[in-house]
């Protein structure tokens, strides 16, 4: 009771509705007051920078190469095609025709300037290189490099250096396997103390393995 006599006093409803109606007819009459140009237009955004995303969208423009521009200096064509060598038509020619591929393992290739091939071969070898076995190796040369292959064969003399044939480069990969493979086993450590404790000797060295590694 005490805190209701000490509240102010209230305005009359009737005031009130007279002030909304008031209001009301200001705003049909748009007797408002004015306001500031300046005010009413917005100020237009200041430029902001670029985002990454608009940066990384930004058309980017390229300079037209010079058009007298050689051909072979953007592209300097090659001997061979890529991935294709001598060791691979061999194991082409001996995956079609087995006997012609081991036969092309005992050659030495002289010259590989695609379209020519010049293929030396030993003497007891070059004796059954018939006309036909050539024109068969010719054929399956050119299916290999897909182009027209010119293939020669000559006779390998004792007076001729010729770079060894692909039997050799493998036996001698084999060989040179063979000798790391043992010095490794050798100079193992577990392998000497077991030779300082047993005091034995290592005779053999044998891979568990076949092939190059």
């Amino acid at each position: 009771m005490i805190r209701l006599a000490q509240l102010p006093p209230g305005q009359d409803v009737s005031m009130l509705i007279s002030k909304l109606e008031a209001l009301e007819k200001r705003l049909a009459g748009g007797s408002l007051p004015a306001v500031p140009q300046a005010a009413a237009r917005p100020a237009s955004p200041a430029p902001s920078a670029p985002t990454p995303v608009e940066e990384a969208v930004k058309p980017v423009t390229t300079e037209p190469l010079p058009a007298d521009l050689p051909a072979e200096e953007a592209a300097p064509p090659a001997d061979e095609p890529q991935g294709k060598d001598w060791s691979g038509l061999v194991d082409f020619v001996k995956s079609r025709r087995v006997r012609i591929g081991s036969f092309l393992e005992h050659g030495r290739l002289l010259i590989n300037q695609l379209p020519h091939l010049k293929i030396a071969l030993p003497n007891n070898f070059y004796g059954l290189a018939d006309k036909e076995m050539k024109e068969e190796i010719q054929t399956l040369a050119t299916e290999y490099f897909s182009q027209q292959v010119r293939l020669d064969i000559v006779c390998l003399s004792d007076k001729d250096t010729a770079p060894p044939s692909l039997l050799e480069e493998r036996k001698q990969l084999e060989s040179d396997r063979e000798k790391r493979l043992k010095h490794d086993a050798v100079e193992h450590p577990m392998v000497k103390a077991a030779v300082d404790i047993f005091e034995g000797e290592i005779d053999n060295v044998r891979p568990i393995d076949k092939g190059f590694v």
